[in-house]
């Protein structure tokens, strides 16, 4: 759960800039409609190498939720419904931007560049176990899975890039 909800105050940052009241309950509904989206649109494939008797290499390629997208679909959505308006309130940009999430969130997609991670298993007393030390790649696979990234810096140079199409995009 700690990278879960680590993920989920990243997740809500992006909308945080947007709307800035946007309750605790409103967050887990952006975010348990995000991961229902997960389960739904993003897949993989599982590859086992036998390293020796105790140890094995399971590699996941990961075809993650196309994370970017959805969010740029929402934020372009927004602005347009807000361009529209000569008078904006919290509550109409708040209902607004839910609006467009929920919108985006129907046509989301997959990546089609998928992300490739190799985690390690060792034999213990005839039970798999995780090898040590890899938490990072545990969080990687949730970062695949979740933004169709496997790098942390990737993801956020590709949000960067994202919100300044959409800004430029907005200034037009």
């Amino acid at each position: 759960t700690i990278m879960t909800n680590t993920f989920e105050e990243t997740f809500s940052n992006v909308f945080d800039t947007v709307v800035e009241d946007l309750s605790d309950e409103e967050k887990e509904k952006l975010s348990s409609d995000l991961m229902t989206q997960v389960r739904e649109k993003s897949h993989f494939t599982v590859d086992a190498t036998e390293e020796s008797k105790k140890e094995v290499v399971v590699t996941y390629t990961i075809y993650g939720l196309d994370y970017a997208d959805l969010v740029e679909q929402t934020l372009t959505s927004l602005f347009n419904e807000l361009m529209k308006e000569t008078t904006v309130t919290t509550i109409d940009t708040k209902r607004a931007l839910l609006h467009s999430y929920e919108e985006a969130l129907v046509g989301t997609k997959a990546v089609n560049k998928p992300v490739t991670i190799d985690v390690t298993f060792i034999k213990n007393k005839k039970q798999w176990e995780i090898a040590e030390n890899q938490d990072d790649k545990l969080e990687k696979i949730l970062l695949a899975f979740v933004s169709g990234f496997g790098e942390k810096e990737q993801y956020e140079e590709e949000m960067t890039e994202m919100l300044s199409r959409v800004m430029t995009q907005v200034a037009k």
